[in-house]
């Protein structure tokens, strides 16, 4: 039976489907945030049900990657409500700064996409810290 739903989901990205935006639907990774740095094992949280819902993955990219080249992290064809969608162990990726894909293939075919832009995987690197702001103080004299 998993087979059957692996080759069917692998044909169905071979067919060409029209894109839908995430603002039409509630499809959604609440966490990790855009600019967040990460280490370690990761919960990704959010929402992959939609009306019509037949699958959903995730998936990484290198931010710096013209090509969108996209590592599968996780599929299932259960859809998710505010919860858990994946967890990702960021120790077996190179430290940089990466962009995180949920995918929802509806029943008719067509994807719903939601991205999580700039994160920063900081496992092996040190972490990037804010200059301190100088602050002055006004002493008065009598």
């Amino acid at each position: 039976m998993r087979w059957l739903f692996a080759g069917f989901f692998a044909v169905l990205l071979c067919i060409p489907t029209r894109v839908a935006a995430q603002t039409e639907t509630n499809i959604r990774i609440t966490a990790p945030a855009s600019g967040d740095m990460l280490q370690g094992l990761v919960n990704i949280t959010g929402t992959s049900a939609a009306d019509g819902f037949f699958a959903s993955e995730l998936s990484f990219a290198y931010a710096s990657d013209p090509t969108s080249n996209w590592f599968l992290l996780y599929q299932t064809d259960q859809p998710v409500t505010e919860g858990l969608l994946a967890a990702w162990d960021t120790t077996l990726v190179t430290d940089g700064d990466y962009t995180l894909r949920l995918r929802v293939t509806l029943q008719d075919g067509s994807i719903l996409e939601s991205l999580v832009t700039g994160l920063r995987i900081r496992n092996q690197t040190p972490t990037e810290t804010a200059s301190p702001v100088p602050t002055s103080t006004l002493a008065l004299t009598s």
